[in-house]
């Protein structure tokens, strides 16, 4: 399910089956990893951005360097707390003083759930 006009939607499949039916490669995830923080409340964060930096560190492994990285597509909606989380992160992984280039489509353009209601049902 899409919100908002100019949504995408990415189908990912196996290397395996896109050969097999002779689908072009657009790219391919490399790696991924999550983290909960071990936080009880699902709505609660640690606005210190560790877990996101430990889910970076189990994401990329030693298969790459951050340097090699120097576009960061951030996913805050221009909350206070996910805002501080993610730039906390950031700092952590890169250092206080990196030139790490960093944009948040949704502080910009709006959260795309609001035009269908999410926000005021979910707030």
């Amino acid at each position: 399910m899409n919100h908002g006009e100019g949504a995408a939607t990415f189908i990912l499949e196996s290397r395996r089956h896109a050969d097999e039916r002779g689908a072009r490669a657009h790219g391919r995830i490399l790696s991924h990893a999550m983290t909960r923080d071990g936080l009880v409340n699902p709505l609660a964060s640690d606005d210190s951005g560790a877990a996101l930096v430990e889910a970076v560190h189990r994401c990329r492994g030693d298969r790459w360097d951050l340097s090699q990285v120097p576009y960061i597509h951030g996913g805050s909606d221009g909350d206070v707390v996910v805002t501080a989380f993610e730039a906390n992160a950031v700092r952590r992984l890169y250092g206080p003083d990196s030139d790490v280039v960093m944009t948040l489509q949704e502080a910009c353009f709006g959260h795309n759930g609001a035009p269908s209601g999410w926000h005021s049902v979910c707030s």
